[in-house]
């Protein structure tokens, strides 16, 4: 291996350490989704502040939910409003430790957050306002920094190798072993999911069924593997997907663009 690869490596190790330390230390009082479900069948009263930007919002969301983005809601003056859950979509759940920590600060208010926000509710099909059909799903692309992020603040996160899928026999194609770039975080290998076909793989592991509520992110080589895999995974009931933008290029350049590299660009 190169120096100038194992200096990444490293940066990339050492990144990971310090955001893993920093978001794990101030963790907040988080709820499950059962307990959520429970608290509103009872009608107890709670209000629930959806983080998410205004498109997700108008999308779907918690009904009852009121919108204020994490980005605002430390300037807002709001009353004593009792207990308070808030949600953000489940990638990043920074925005969600923040918030609880900013609202922690307000005189009336016992602030506390959905682990796994709204990705969470969705994949164990809670109530939501969105429409039957109204929109096709589509696989959420996280940058260099967001997987960083996520895997700092989600606990449940599985990463799903998919650059071993092509059939070679050359190493070197496969890219670093992610276990060793991300170490502590599962990870399942592409042999894992079956031969793949034009449409999509043939199957997801067994733990892959017995664990759909984990938020699975795939890692490709940019030529839309993950877009394939993740229809064999939502056949299998699992919804919390996602794929790195930029695949095995973002990887070897810690998420910084440069030349022939590939970088896919996240729509606001």
């Amino acid at each position: 291996m190169r120096r100038s690869q194992k200096t990444v490596i490293g940066r990339i190790r050492m990144t990971l350490t310090i955001l893993i330390i920093v978001g794990h230390t101030g963790l907040a009082q988080g709820i499950t989704v059962a307990e959520l479900r429970e608290i509103v069948s009872r009608g107890d009263p709670v209000t629930l502040i959806d983080l998410r930007s205004r498109t997700e919002f108008a999308v779907s969301h918690i009904p009852g939910a009121v919108h204020i983005p994490a980005n605002l809601l430390s300037s807002k003056k709001l009353p004593s409003l009792g207990r308070v859950i808030v949600y953000g979509d489940g990638f990043d759940q920074d925005n969600a430790i923040s918030a609880v920590s900013s609202l922690k600060r307000l005189p009336g208010i016992q602030p506390e957050m959905l682990d796994g926000g709204m990705g969470a509710w969705e994949a164990d099909h809670g109530v939501t306002t969105q429409r039957p059909g109204l929109s096709e799903p589509r696989l959420r692309q996280l940058s260099y920094e967001e997987l960083l992020k996520a895997i700092s603040s989600n606990p449940d996160l599985v990463l799903v190798d998919l650059r071993g899928s092509e059939s070679t026999t050359d190493p070197r194609k496969h890219g670093e072993d992610l276990t060793t770039i991300f170490p502590g975080v599962p990870v399942i290998k592409a042999d894992e999911l079956g031969s793949k076909s034009r449409q999509r793989f043939a199957g997801v592991p067994p733990a892959v069924k017995r664990n759909p509520m984990k938020l699975y992110v795939f890692v490709d080589d940019g030529r839309g593997l993950a877009e394939r895999a993740a229809l064999s995974f939502r056949a299998a009931g699992v919804s919390r997907l996602a794929a790195i933008a930029g695949g095995e290029e973002a990887l070897k350049r810690s998420g910084r663009p440069g030349v022939g590299t590939r970088v896919m660009r996240i729509k606001p």
